[in-house]
């Protein structure tokens, strides 16, 4: 007897497995092709396009009317890709559909892509990722037309995780006969599976360069890069790690944008990365990129904070950025940047308007909002994490600088969400 929660664990995990050995990404619907699971690397509108309009309809048609398991490979000739629709019929009852794509119906070049952009529109903004999007695809040739059939395959025969076979099947079953789809309710299950946190994670390091956070941002990516939800190209492990640069440049950049940088700057910066990324010849250069990245990009976030300050202030600043969950006091940070208490704390009034202890409870607070903001931890963790000393302090530190209450703040989001 299958139990549906179990059957949608075992096949997360299938999934999981071939898109981390395969470099492909994979989409799991149930009977009503309601989305499960989306496992991928790279972002770009998957089957949201007008190019996908018919996409789900044509599923139906070659696969949606049958009684046992089948697949089809799924040609969008305007896009030139395919994608791998596989139907699952665990039970009589019970049925999946997975995506395993995309692949490219035709050989890479500059001027395919070109081709493809000028027919739908690509806006110049999105040209880069488009083209970046593109480069990273394999074509279809014989060695990834068995790893499409070993797809098929573990997904229709549900082996053991740990038992995974060898022997790939010979025949595409025939797509002849009928089948009614019954409603299931999948509503917990998304949140157990690892896409979720891997999203979370991703959530996180973007939001901590929006904030100028570097030590969150290198802890939350660095959570993301072992997560197992990387793309890979697994003939070419350098390229592979130059597209996930290249996303990271990119996303880096719109998170710092979000973050009040210099616009200028930081396209100057996306600009000098992206061709490091491209040039890079070695493992080692790539490391070294993926150490450097986040760093850049958030100091840029720091750089709009301080623009207007005189060096002693602006040193501070950056300071106090750096360290702000950390016991900070003024003595300490006049004694790090080598200046006078004295003069520290008369200088930092005078251009900031505050004290540093005023500024430094405000910024605290405010990275406060934007982890509560994501809600993925418990206040009082909060709390803890932007340096408070005790969930008291922090409580009446919030409420001075926000006029209530956490708790009253998080019903608020909430109610406007």
């Amino acid at each position: 007897m299958y139990h549906l929660s179990d059957t949608l664990s075992h096949l997360s995990k299938l999934c999981d497995i071939i898109h981390t050995t395969t470099g492909l990404n994979v989409a799991l619907f149930d009977a009503n092709y309601q989305s499960l699971l989306f496992l991928s690397h790279m972002n770009y509108p998957f089957l949201t396009h007008k190019a996908y309009a018919n996409y789900r309809d044509e599923v139906e048609v070659h696969l949606g009317h049958l009684t046992s398991s089948a697949a089809y490979l799924h040609p969008l000739p305007e896009v030139a890709l395919i994608y791998y629709d596989i139907r699952i019929q665990v039970t009589e009852d019970l049925v999946f559909f997975a995506c395993v794509g995309p692949v490219l119906s035709e050989v890479y070049s500059e001027e395919l892509v070109l081709s493809i952009a000028h027919k739908l529109k690509v806006s110049p903004t999105f040209k880069e990722s488009f083209t970046l999007f593109y480069r990273s695809l394999p074509y279809l040739g014989k060695h990834l037309s068995n790893t499409l059939w070993l797809s098929y395959h573990l997904l229709t025969t549900m082996p053991d995780v740990g038992e995974i076979p060898t022997i790939l099947p010979t025949s595409i079953t025939s797509l002849d006969s009928t089948s009614t789809r019954p409603k299931m309710d999948i509503n917990s299950f998304i949140s157990h599976s690892k896409i979720q946190m891997n999203y979370h994670h991703e959530i996180k390091w973007r939001n901590a360069i929006s904030r100028g956070d570097i030590r969150a941002a290198q802890k939350a990516y660095s959570q993301l890069s072992s997560s197992g939800f990387l793309y890979r190209t697994p003939t070419n492990p350098l390229r592979t790690m130059k597209n996930i640069l290249f996303s990271l440049n990119t996303l880096s950049r719109a998170a710092a944008i979000d973050g009040g940088a210099d616009a200028i700057e930081v396209h100057k910066t996306h600009d000098l990365f992206s061709i490091r990324i491209e040039n890079a010849t070695t493992a080692l250069e790539t490391k070294h990129l993926t150490a450097s990245i986040l760093p850049t990009y958030c100091q840029l976030v720091i750089n709009s904070h301080t623009k207007n300050f005189s060096p002693i202030v602006a040193k501070a600043i950056n300071y106090l950025y750096a360290h702000y969950n950390t016991p900070l006091s003024l003595q300490l940070v006049a004694e790090k940047i080598g200046c006078s208490e004295g003069h520290l704390s008369r200088i930092f009034k005078k251009e900031t308007g505050k004290t540093l202890g005023v500024y430094l409870n405000e910024l605290r607070i405010k990275e406060a909002l934007s982890m509560l903001r994501l809600n993925l931890e418990s206040i009082s963790d909060i709390a803890l994490a932007v340096g408070f000393s005790s969930y008291n302090k922090f409580s009446i530190e919030f409420k001075k600088y926000t006029g209530q209450s956490a708790t009253a703040y998080l019903k608020t989001l909430k109610n406007h969400s």
